[in-house]
């Protein structure tokens, strides 16, 4: 969250730290509910077999998509990291 601030003007840093915050808890609790149901399917009669075949019989695509993601991923971050922030207050100060 600490570039956000980079990117943003001062008066829509707020909104912006918001939605990020926002859509981080959003995915951790969304795992926190489906982990679970996931977890016990074959409780509910949900045929594990079948499941385990489609996985099984498909596992290339996700394979792919995941590692093209990544490598977007990153990408866009060395070409973020070549951007340089300038200190709001003159001249920043180190501590080491």
């Amino acid at each position: 969250m600490a570039n956000i601030s980079f990117f943003f003007p001062k008066e829509r840093k707020g909104s912006a730290l918001g939605v990020n915050a926002g859509l981080g808890n959003l995915g951790v609790s969304s795992v926190q509910f489906l982990a679970p149901l996931v977890v016990t399917m074959p409780i509910w009669g949900v045929p594990v077999e079948g499941v385990a075949a489609f996985i099984a019989g498909n596992w290339l695509f996700p394979l792919l998509l995941t590692a093209f993601a990544a490598a977007s991923g990153a990408a866009l971050y060395q070409e973020l990291a070549r951007l340089q922030p300038k200190p709001a207050g003159g001249e920043q100060l180190t501590l080491f």
